[in-house]
């Protein structure tokens, strides 16, 4: 038993065990040439305008905004999010959730901002996040989803959105990278969670026909949606050095984040 699945076993997320695992650093290293484009992502079935994470970033476009836009939207909004009244928290938190898609996103979520200190909440939420070790008990799962993700990336640089495409891609790849290297099972460091699609894309990225699912939900289980987020905050912050992304010499995270969400649109059916 390795130190961080022991640690995991006490209900404890160890950011140091996690990022020194030989599991981590292994798939680490299988997933790298893929975000340079020593590797395409049409060699695991993608059927995209674009093969690596560096075009994936170059495609996005969210609603007419693109890449650069959105780092300097989110840098704004980190600036708003340091206020301490609530009526501004709020309508800050509003305009991030109605910019990520709005909808239920928007009224579920604000229905519980509403009810909550907005400034003692993040307060919390980030002190939990800028820790090295996280009791998992702590993470309470009524604050995660779509939107939660979306308020937390916004207040604090190293917490990345994990939403459902961003959870369907890096489980796709891990899927293929275990295939790959013959692992017969999944892993406690690579265990994460994805969302499906609201229209027809696949958002699946479990071998079609293949049982007992590798992966889980995050709608199902959203102390899985918390735990997902917190070791993909890690797993992106320990890759961004290492990593060469065409124009992007800052906000590697961010941009990492971006290329997942992109590619995790529509997975390949297999």
């Amino acid at each position: 038993m390795n130190n961080y699945v022991n640690a995991l076993q006490k209900g404890i997320l160890s950011k140091e065990y996690f990022c020194n695992s030989d599991v981590t650093n292994r798939f680490t290293e299988w997933l790298i040439p893929f975000t340079e484009g020593k590797r395409k992502i049409s060699e695991i079935g993608f059927e995209y305008e674009f093969n690596d994470f560096s075009g994936a970033i170059k495609s996005y476009d969210w609603n007419g905004i693109k890449f650069e836009q959105t780092v300097n939207q989110f840098k704004k909004w980190r600036t708003e999010l340091q206020s301490s009244n609530q009526t501004e928290l709020e309508n800050t938190c509003e305009m991030i959730l109605k910019w990520g898609g709005g909808g239920k996103l928007v009224s579920k979520t604000m229905e519980k901002l509403k009810q909550e200190d907005v400034r003692d909440l993040l307060d919390r939420m980030n002190n939990i996040f800028d820790q090295d070790k996280i009791k998992i008990g702590e993470l309470n799962p009524y604050y995660i989803s779509s939107g939660f993700t979306k308020i937390y990336a916004a207040s604090n640089e190293k917490f990345i959105m994990y939403d459902g495409r961003v959870g369907a891609a890096l489980c796709y790849f891990i899927r293929n990278y275990l295939e790959e290297n013959k692992i017969d099972s999944l892993p406690d460091e690579l265990i994460f969670g994805f969302g499906l699609a609201m229209g027809k894309q696949n958002r699946n990225p479990n071998k079609k026909g293949v049982k007992p699912n590798l992966f889980k939900e995050i709608s199902n289980n959203r102390t899985n949606h918390f735990v997902s987020n917190i070791k993909a905050n890690w797993l992106l912050e320990s890759m961004s050095p290492q990593v060469s992304l065409k124009g992007i010499s800052d906000n590697k995270v961010f941009a990492l984040q971006t290329a997942l969400f992109m590619i995790g649109k529509d997975l390949p059916v297999s």
